[in-house]
């Protein structure tokens, strides 16, 4: 398991590149800076579903201990009108990148960390074995 951070603009070819081949998205929001939410679901989701069809995305609140001082408690309710939950094998049948889980993880205590990265690793292998049985 690899882990690659997209710093690049959204529409820059080196990302896009690096989006052909990946196996889970950790698309990531910050609930104590008021546009990245909006960012995340209005310009980056668009894109993945563009350039990373059909990978398994798991969205993380990184500073869940920042979320009730930001007063976005609607995040929850957004986000699960669009978890489909479950293997990628099984509820992908078409190809469309989905959000597949809402985790939320700690800046300061690190609580959530680690079951973020085993979500990711979870699905992400589950999404690349689907991938080489499709092969065959």
């Amino acid at each position: 398991v690899s882990l690659r951070d997209f710093l690049w603009p959204p529409t820059s070819p080196m990302m896009r590149s690096l989006l052909n081949d990946v196996d889970a998205i950790l698309l990531c929001f910050s609930p104590d800076v008021s546009h990245s939410f909006s960012t995340m679901m209005l310009v980056w989701m668009p894109i993945i579903r563009n350039y990373a069809s059909g990978v398994p995305i798991i969205v993380v609140c990184c500073k869940n201990d920042k979320k009730n001082e930001a007063g976005l408690s609607f995040i929850e309710e957004d986000i699960a009108s669009e978890v489909v939950g479950s293997h990628p094998d099984e509820t992908n049948p078409d190809k469309v990148a989905k959000i597949y889980d809402y985790l939320e993880c700690s800046c300061v205590s690190q609580s959530g960390v680690e079951t973020v990265y085993s979500r990711a690793t979870e699905l992400g292998m589950a999404y690349r074995l689907n991938r080489i049985h499709s092969l065959f």
